[in-house]
């Protein structure tokens, strides 16, 4: 049965297919076959870059990213491809071509970086490796998020050792628990703890013996990029218990064999946390 729709030339389809197409053909007769070249010459083309990448991309990538040293030593060219090859992999969907040509252009001779990619979805340069990441979207509607320091709140913890987690939208994560043989902490240590945003002074203490000094210092020391630090700091009366991206104070870690908790912080709400 015929479909009425397909004389409409209201629809794109169907005014190239009545209209365009036969007005093209009458005035270049061979554009059928030129086309149907440029086809098959664009797909070999594409399959060749794709080969070609891959084979680069080959010595320049594992678990943690892009090596974007390496990455920048190849040409111009190469660079466009080599990242467009890469992004579509870590995506799984095209890469628009703008945000490419802004990556290509600005990411070369940086140490540090971020750039939307999809929605949720950010390339970031750390430390010499391109990495993708999700990140937290914003509250629709044009509503802004609520504040961090807004959601300091009593932390309410399993009364036995178990594992557990705590979405934290607000601020762009999820904290985690996870039963530990070492270097966590007592259940009864987190009875009643709180959750704070930093507000500047802090200490933390990475190991036994070691000196407290201050959260930035403890931050670069372990290389800790910018959005890992992001999330909330865990309080217990006038001691700091956890911090993002460092773990917990030796201060206040349990002895070894002691039943006890290890928290870990995951920035952005969409990232995906072990054993939930």
């Amino acid at each position: 049965m015929d479909d009425d729709s397909n004389a409409n030339t209201a629809f794109d389809r169907n005014r190239l297919r009545l209209e365009v197409w036969p007005a093209l053909t009458r005035a270049f007769p061979g554009a059928e076959q030129a086309f149907c070249q440029a086809a098959q010459q664009a797909a070999l083309a594409d399959a060749f870059i794709r080969e070609t990448t891959s084979q680069m991309l080959a010595d320049m990538q594992d678990e943690a990213g892009l090596d974007a040293v390496a990455w920048a030593q190849l040409s111009a060219v190469q660079r466009h491809w080599v990242m467009r090859q890469w992004l579509m992999q870590q995506l799984d969907v095209g890469v628009p071509i703008q945000a490419l040509r802004r990556i290509t252009q600005e990411a070369l001779g940086r140490r540090l970086g971020r750039w939307p990619l999809t929605p949720g979805r950010e390339l970031r340069l750390y430390r010499g490796r391109f990495a993708v990441a999700s990140v937290a979207l914003r509250a629709a509607d044009g509503m802004p998020p609520i504040s961090p320091a807004a959601q300091a709140q009593a932390l309410l913890w399993p009364a036995s050792v178990r594992a557990g987690f705590l979405p934290l939208p607000s601020w762009g994560g999820v904290l985690e628990w996870q039963v530990a043989d070492q270097g966590g902490v007592l259940p009864r240590t987190l009875a009643g703890a709180v959750l704070r945003e930093r507000g500047g002074g802090e200490q933390f203490q990475l190991g036994p013996g070691r000196p407290a000094r201050a959260l930035k210092k403890q931050f670069q020391s372990l290389g800790v990029p910018m959005w890992a630090r992001s999330g909330p700091l865990v309080w217990q009366g006038e001691r700091l218990v956890f911090v993002p991206g460092l773990g917990v104070d030796a201060r206040c870690q349990a002895a070894p064999g002691e039943p006890q908790l290890m928290l870990r912080w995951h920035p952005d709400s969409t990232t995906a946390v072990s054993g939930i």
